[in-house]
């Protein structure tokens, strides 16, 4: 088709002529119009122009003006080509005899449309002119054939089925409207249209067609066709028609009115066509060309510069983004072609940015980053930092690169102000005799490693997982501290750490550091601390052994009562026996027994003081009174604060007050020797003698323990050091290990310890633990009824043969059957030999120790494919019970500690032998205690 263009500007022009030559198009375009206006004169001109609104000589609306005023010559379709795109702008463009309009800039596709709309109505027309005439010369011949014979009747009916044929092609409803009558004829597409079929729309008069005219649009409607008519000019009007269903569609209806020799119109034919979905199309574009406004906006607020260069020597830029100022250039410097791209790229850079383009081109990657420097027309040098997106033709030749291009100059001097305190950062790291290593909190990645602890490791894990590379765990360590040092980034976080396998102990220094890519990581420092661990721990053993020492006379003292008592009793029942009088004794039985059990019990508390125990995190954890624990402390203590100073000549007055209640959850043997300790530290202070007050007591949910003294006082400069390893205000006495100690304990249970002191009056040093929401359990007292599992065949060993022969006797007397070995071999060769359901071994023997003979028995059983037999350890020694991994490698069930009660070991005994019947599921190791 024949299209006239007439557009002032080169390149929109050019953008014009192409896309339509592209569509098929014989393509007239004019740069004024004044040229316009002559082509679309001549005869043969062009049914359909795309006029530019403003442009020297004539504007858009002008042309539109006097083409509607020629007369006797094909129908001239108008498009006008705008960049306003307000309302009034498009009445009046309307008004002026355009048919449609295109907002600048506008879409290759939306243009295409927009052709083709034209395109087709204006065949639509000549369709309809030579239907209409067709339609005449047809009503012409019929009339006369009408008038000769009735005979032609048919060939008028197949006259008029070609019409009906014809207008329905259209795809529109035709209407012929009778002005003077009212009644319309209708054609076309009326079943699409209005969902009537042509019978029922046919009895459609004007009245019944205004009637279906939304109520909003038909008094416009209908004042447009009073005009028309009034005027006897064209007709145009857009309404909302009801369809039968009820639906409204908006149509389009343009008409042309016939008027008598009076002037007077007659008649209209017109055209009505749907353009609801044409409507809502142009609803989104302007959408979306709202859209591409504030995204130009955006983009020019924006530090990232748009360009489009073709694929073509030097790279020229066809467009650009007007915030390319920012970067040293005006966008008409680089749009006229005056510079390139290739005149802007550094000349050490253009190469690589060559052979990258060739490298992605060839791969078929049309999407990919760069990264080069600028020469800015100052001739400064800028970094920049693009996005590329090439662009191919329908052969897919590359013709355009589409670039998003970001100035990141700053970043490369940032980065390289990094690297170099990265440098300097790792030259320390590595200059340092310790492990030093940087991670990633959250991958666990070992980022760092210096070379100590690359020496040390003998290789560089930067790259592996830390607990994996470090710890040789398989998950992160349970004591990892990442959470800590988390959650306040400003503090390091100094915790001790032995390392189980090289059986070295380290001071962890771990604290968080911006690393040079701006992540936070995980610095660790570890120092090896463990000559002095070492040196504290058997600093800390000697304290305490000297603190047993000077308890021992009072233990002595306590020992020989308790003894008198024994050996007492133990020769009033021999008299009774001797008198014949056997019944008498049982009174003086039980304070033997009492005894015993008093001796028992400060013995366990003696091995504990001593060290004989493991470390809090296996204790036990219990709830006891701490006013109960103060009060066993003052006792143990008497000879350090009575007897002792008494035979020196000095007195020191102990005063207790010790509330109950006073309840908290830990270690009771921790927490008493805390005490100890603090009492004796108060009774160094007094070496001319004085007084001690220990008092317990609730305040402010805490248990509060406080050991005051009236002693020379602490210096003040020497109160901060009171709980450093190896510090003391005092000559010739201890280590300088108890204060310390304690703190750790105190800490360990959550709470803290404080001191107050001046010189010439005292010191008072102040115990707060959390007071527990649990209350003490009262320990039941054990059940002495005979034992339900009768007829046992039980093991006893030890080497002591007095106490194998009790054990003996006993067990015989509750309906067992004892089996009886002096050394550790013996009792191996009696399992060997005979069927037994328990073991009771001692530990500490000549030859194969309990542990030892356990182990063998182990073995010995695993051997005959049967369950192990249960087995118990006796023991002196304390504690033993906590050695886990000893029991477990020697297959021990239960750690009992002498002395014991015959009905306790067989309760033990019991409750081992029936979970040995009921499977693995119901078999457990437990620790008894004496009774």
């Amino acid at each position: 088709m024949r299209i006239l263009i007439a557009e002032d500007d080169r390149f929109t022009r050019q953008i014009l002529v192409s896309e339509l030559t592209e569509w098929g198009h014989e393509v007239i375009a004019c740069a004024d119009g004044a040229q316009a206006w002559e082509e679309l004169r001549a005869k043969d001109a062009p049914q359909l122009a795309v006029l530019d609104w403003v442009m020297p000589g004539m504007s858009g609306v002008d042309i539109c003006k006097e083409i509607r005023k020629l007369k006797y010559r094909p129908y001239t379709y108008v498009i006008l080509l705008t960049g306003r795109d307000d309302e009034e702008a498009v009445v009046e463009g309307l008004a002026s005899g355009a048919d449609d309009y295109i907002i600048k800039p506008f879409n290759p596709d939306d243009l295409r449309l927009r052709i083709g709309a034209g395109q087709r109505i204006i065949e639509l027309q000549s369709d309809l002119i030579a239907a209409k005439a067709n339609l005449e010369a047809v009503n012409e011949e019929l009339h006369a054939e009408i008038r000769e014979r009735e005979r032609d009747k048919k060939a008028l009916k197949e006259s008029e089925e070609r019409y009906r044929i014809v207008v329905e092609q259209t795809g529109q409803i035709v209407y012929d409207y009778n002005v003077v009558s009212g009644e319309i004829n209708w054609s076309g597409a009326i079943d699409a249209i209005t969902g009537c079929t042509p019978e029922e729309f046919q009895d459609v008069d004007i009245s019944g067609w205004a009637e279906r005219i939304h109520p909003e649009d038909r008094h416009l409607a209908l004042v447009s066709l009073e005009e028309a008519l009034s005027q006897s000019c064209r007709y145009n009007a857009e309404y909302r028609f009801r369809r039968k269903d009820g639906a409204y569609r908006l149509l389009e209806d343009t008409g042309i009115s016939f008027t008598d020799d009076s002037g007077a119109s007659w008649r209209m034919l017109g055209v009505m066509k749907d353009i609801t979905d044409r409507r809502l199309a142009e609803e989104d574009l302007r959408s979306a060309m709202a859209k591409l406004k504030d995204t130009q906006e955006v983009i020019s607020n924006s530090p990232a510069v748009l360009l489009i260069w073709r694929n073509d020597q030097g790279w020229p830029i066809e467009f650009v983004s007007d915030n390319v100022s920012q970067i040293g250039y005006d966008a008409s410097d680089l749009l006229s072609g005056r510079v390139s791209i290739s005149d802007i790229v550094h000349p050490d850079d253009l190469g690589r940015i060559e052979a990258e383009l060739e490298a992605y081109a060839s791969k078929g990657v049309d999407e990919f980053p760069q990264e080069y420097r600028i020469r800015t027309r100052s001739g400064s040098e800028r970094w920049m930092d693009h996005r590329a997106f090439a662009c191919r033709d329908s052969q897919g030749n590359i013709t355009h690169y589409q670039v998003i291009a970001l100035d990141i100059t700053q970043r490369k001097v940032a980065e390289e102000a990094l690297k170099f305190e990265r440098a300097q950062l790792l030259s320390i790291f590595d200059s340092i005799n310790e492990m030093v290593y940087v991670a990633d909190p959250d991958t666990y990645e070992l980022l760092f490693v210096n070379k100590f602890g690359k020496n040390l490791l003998g290789k560089d894990p930067a790259g592996s997982v830390c607990y994996k590379e470090l710890r040789g765990f398989e998950t992160p360590c349970d004591f990892c501290t990442n959470e800590i040092i988390l959650k306040d980034k400003t503090k390091p976080y100094l915790w001790e750490y032995h390392h189980p396998e090289a059986n070295k102990d380290y001071l962890m220094t771990d604290s968080i550091i911006r690393w040079p890519d701006g992540r936070d990581v995980r610095f660790e420092f570890a120092t090896d601390i463990t000559a002095r661990k070492r040196a504290e721990r058997l600093a800390e053993q000697a304290e305490r052994l000297r603190a047993v020492g000077d308890l021992a006379s009072g233990v002595a003292h306590n020992f020989n009562n308790l003894l008198q008592v024994v050996m007492g009793g133990a020769q009033l029942v021999l008299m009774n026996i001797e008198s014949g009088k056997p019944e008498t004794s049982k009174e003086t039985l039980n304070e033997i027994l009492e005894s015993c059990k008093v001796a028992s019990e400060t013995i366990k508390r003696l091995q504990s003081f001593a060290g004989i125990r493991v470390t809090a995190a296996k204790i036990e954890q219990k709830v006891f009174d701490l006013a109960d624990v103060a009060r066993e402390a003052v006792e143990m203590t008497k000879p350090i604060w009575k007897h002792d100073p008494g035979q020196m000549g000095k007195d020191i007055f102990l005063r207790a007050v010790l509330d109950k209640g006073c309840l908290v959850k830990g270690s009771k043997d921790e927490v008493f020797e805390v005490v100890v300790n603090l009492i004796k530290n108060a009774v160094e202070a007094l070496p001319s003698g004085g007084e001690i007050e220990v008092a317990a007591y609730v305040k402010d949910n805490n248990a509060v323990l406080h050991v005051r003294d009236t002693g020379k006082g602490i210096p003040k400069e020497d109160v901060e050091r009171l709980f450093t390893p190896f510090f003391t205000t005092k000559t010739n006495v201890g280590a300088g290990f108890g204060l310390p100690t304690s703190r750790v304990i105190v800490d360990r249970h959550g709470g803290r310890i404080t001191v107050e002191s001046s010189e010439g009056v005292g010191s008072t040093f102040v115990v707060e633990l959390p007071l527990s929401k649990e209350t003490a359990k009262t320990p039941e007292p054990p059940a002495h009824a005979p034992v339900d599992t009768k007829g046992l065949s039980i093991l006893v060993i030890d080497d002591l043969k007095p106490l194998v022969s009790m054990l003996e006797q006993g067990l015989t007397h509750y309906g067992h059957k004892a089996l009886i070995a002096l050394s550790g071999e013996e009792g191996i060769e009696l399992f060997k030999a005979n069927p037994v359901d328990l073991v009771v071994c001692d530990l500490g023997m000549p030859g194969m120790n309990g542990w030892q003979v356990g182990a063998k028995i182990k073995v010995i059983c695993a051997a005959k494919g049967i369950p192990k037999t249960p087995f118990i350890i006796l023991t002196g020694w304390g504690d033993q019970g906590q050695a886990s991994e000893r029991i477990r490698e020697s297959g021990v069930d239960a750690v009992v500690q002498k002395p014991v009660q015959i009905l306790d070991l067989l309760e033990t005994g019991r409750r081992l032998v029936r979970a040995r019947q009921e499977g693995p599921a119901g078999h457990k190791r437990f620790f008894a205690q004496p009774s």
